[in-house]
């Protein structure tokens, strides 16, 4: 019997493709501002007092992930990212034969079925009140775990995206893009030129004030119009074809051999053992392959 399970946390969504009594297709998507992400069951880890402080934050997630209750991935970039999960099936030969940066041997709990997607930062809310990412429903159990990234040519992943959401809106979302970093700009010379003005007693003209003002209000409106929904649409549907990041997931049992697990971290910024920013954290335990 096949049926259909949502989940979704704030702004992201997760769509279940497939659920049979023991086959589960995910396709979950999450943001990051610290350049990683945390894959775990709530259930598995422990509450966090004041989970505001990143350095404690942190510190739980590692200890977190060596005992085998949680799965690091970083990509070395900030922003959003699309993860597809098999869980108890294996991918197709399309994605294998394009894996990179594989690591294998790892180890996860989800002792009450539910998986959860989440930027680092956002680890301690583990009730998702405050955080953004997704989360959907799988088997509970004991899980090995396998991560890797797929390198698709990106020329046919944008054909793709441009054909699916139209000339119209690809050429509005990039326009948007460009928008949005002009805003920055923006708002550093406004901060700049306020604090100008009252130290030198200058009267910034009021026109300067709403140019400024726009540039950093109208990407957020432009983002809310229904073309730009129309792009996002169709960006899940490509990532759901053309997935970046894939996580397998093989329930385990009591028989088993664990002797040569460990929590899983994977990702460029872990398997190269990279550390330029907050959360790209390496563990010595991790099996990366070539």
């Amino acid at each position: 019997m096949i049926a259909g399970i949502n989940g979704s946390m704030r702004s992201a969504s997760a769509q279940i493709a497939c659920y049979d009594s023991f086959i589960v297709i995910l396709h979950l998507s999450a943001t990051t501002t610290a350049t990683g992400y945390v894959i775990f069951d709530p259930a598995a880890v422990a509450p966090i007092v004041g989970w505001g402080d990143l350095e404690e934050l942190f510190e739980s997630a590692l200890k977190d992930n060596a005992k085998g209750n949680l799965i690091l991935y970083s990509n070395s970039r900030d922003g959003t990212l699309a993860l597809s999960v098999y869980v108890d099936e294996e991918p197709p030969d399309e994605l294998r034969l394009r894996a990179a940066n594989v690591v294998r041997d790892g180890f996860c709990r989800f002792p009450s079925g539910r998986i959860r997607f989440a930027g680092a930062e956002d680890f301690g809310a583990r009730d998702g009140t405050t955080a953004t990412g997704s989360s959907a429903s799988i088997p509970p159990g004991e899980y090995r775990a396998e991560g890797f990234d797929v390198a698709w040519e990106p020329a046919r992943v944008e054909d793709e995206l441009r054909k699916a959401a139209g000339p119209a809106a690809y050429r509005f979302h990039s326009l948007l893009d460009a928008t949005a970093g002009l805003g920055c700009m923006f708002a550093l010379l406004s901060m700049f030129l306020f604090f100008a003005a009252i130290a030198t007693g200058f009267v910034m003209h009021w026109s300067l004030g709403l140019l400024c003002v726009l540039m950093l209000i109208l990407p957020v409106v432009l983002r809310r119009t229904p073309i730009e929904r129309r792009f996002i649409a169709a960006r899940r549907e490509v990532h759901k074809r053309f997935p970046p990041v894939v996580l397998v997931l093989h329930r385990s049992f009591k028989s088993d051999d664990r002797s040569n697990l460990s929590g899983l971290a994977f990702g460029v910024g872990h398997v190269k053992r990279h550390k330029a920013k907050g959360f790209e954290v390496v563990f010595p335990a991790v099996r990366a392959e070539p």
